[in-house]
């Protein structure tokens, strides 16, 4: 490893729901990346303001990127409250979580290529609306150890 490699040069970071108001509103299923590409990768769910309003957050392994053939799978996660103090770490099941009501959290939850299912190497982040209120925010992706070196990273989303 380099000593002076940057960390962008090492980590991918996709938009996988941009920034809105009512950023969970009914039923929510961010942009698929292609774990195929890369051995992991980690979402964060940013919620801004929004009292009341929570989500059943799940993690759907897809055969493509246009996410056709979901399958709900396992994944990790864990809480970050407004006051910057991160949660334990918890191991969701394929049913997922419920997030909680309050606003500035962020959630990480973390993927493995290893947890895809054979021929669905393409995740993504799915929210269900369980206590209607608008809650700000969006969700990021960031995609850690590409399979393939090089000075570009490889894209995720094609």
């Amino acid at each position: 490893m380099l000593i002076n490699k940057l960390l962008s040069e090492e980590l991918n970071q996709v938009w996988s729901t941009l920034p809105v108001a009512n950023a969970f509103a009914g039923t929510v299923s961010g942009q698929c990346v292609n774990l195929g590409l890369y051995e992991r990768a980690l979402f964060q769910i940013i919620k801004g303001v929004g009292a009341t309003g929570t989500t059943l957050v799940t993690v759907e392994a897809c055969s493509d990127n246009a996410g056709n053939n979901p399958t709900a799978i396992p994944f990790t996660y864990r809480r970050q409250s407004a006051n910057s103090v991160n949660g334990s770490i918890v191991q969701a099941t394929s049913a997922g979580f419920t997030t909680t009501a309050g606003s500035n959290e962020l959630y990480d939850i973390e993927v493995k290529a290893s947890d895809t299912p054979d021929g669905k190497p393409y995740v993504r982040v799915k929210c269900v609306e369980q206590v209607a209120s608008a809650v700000a925010g969006a969700i990021m992706c960031i995609l850690g150890n590409p399979r393939y070196a090089g000075t570009d990273l490889p894209s995720a989303i094609a």
